[in-house]
């Protein structure tokens, strides 16, 4: 069942203890989450009308329809130049879906800085120094474990992997796959395989993705956690720190 946080009661437990200079701050991370959402939704809308979701169901129309597209594209002919900018215009909803989506990490990382007074004025603020701050100080250990959650869960990792290649590094093809294997065949565009990082000092090696999995599976299930993770914290909030 999906956990839905309420980012409206977090301030309002805020306003209980936190003075006023930083309730103003904190106002504006709180809004910046949904409406990262917002836009999240916007990308996945507008990719959906300029790419037909693929249907797992044999060697249909659209399959043969989705071959002929990438033998236009590799011709050069007008329409499938059309398609190029289709195809453009698509991957550019998928390259800023991500980068929404993984920008949610960082606004909570200052939402729970300022709401459990962590005072990492010293520090540059993320995720990562969040979760050091909350061991260190030995508070809120089941905000710690979600967040951890979520840091930790192959989905953001593989977010995080592809927004920071394609941000600091190289672009990531977004092809047009087809999938003709029988029975598993398939058509759409899929996020081709990369690199990025190591795991105790060997490359760790990202596997093709299809597009519709990281716009819908892997972004439900990290909302998901992100919901997990407020409702934990406005529970610790209420718990301990409203007087």
């Amino acid at each position: 069942m999906r956990t839905i946080w309420n980012p409206s009661k977090c301030y309002k437990l805020a306003k209980c203890y936190l003075p006023e200079e930083k309730l103003n701050v904190l106002k504006y991370h709180i809004l910046s989450v949904p409406w990262k959402f917002s836009l999240c939704h916007y990308h996945k809308d507008e990719y959906r009308r300029l790419v037909k979701y693929p249907t797992n169901v044999g060697m249909n129309k659209e399959l043969i329809e989705a071959v002929g597209k990438i033998i236009e594209m590799s011709a050069g002919t007008e329409v499938g130049k059309e398609y190029r900018i289709t195809h453009f215009f698509a991957e550019a909803h998928v390259i800023a879906f991500a980068q929404a989506l993984h920008s949610t990490a960082d606004i909570l990382s200052y939402i729970i800085e300022i709401c459990l007074k962590l005072n990492m004025a010293n520090k540059q603020i993320n995720f990562t120094n969040a979760l050091d701050a909350l061991k260190k100080q030995k508070i809120a250990p089941e905000v710690s474990r979600k967040a951890n959650k979520i840091l930790s869960s192959k989905e953001f990792m593989y977010l995080n992997a592809f927004v920071n290649t394609i941000k600091h590094r190289r672009l990531i093809e977004i092809p047009v796959h087809v999938n003709l294997e029988p029975g598993k065949e398939l058509h759409g565009l899929r996020i081709s395989s990369f690199i990025y990082g190591k795991s105790k000092s060997r490359e760790i090696y990202y596997e093709p993705k299809w597009v519709h999995e990281f716009l819908d599976g892997d972004f439900e299930k990290i909302s998901n956690m992100v919901g997990e993770l407020g409702a934990e914290l406005n529970h610790y909030m209420k718990a301990y720190l409203v007087k």
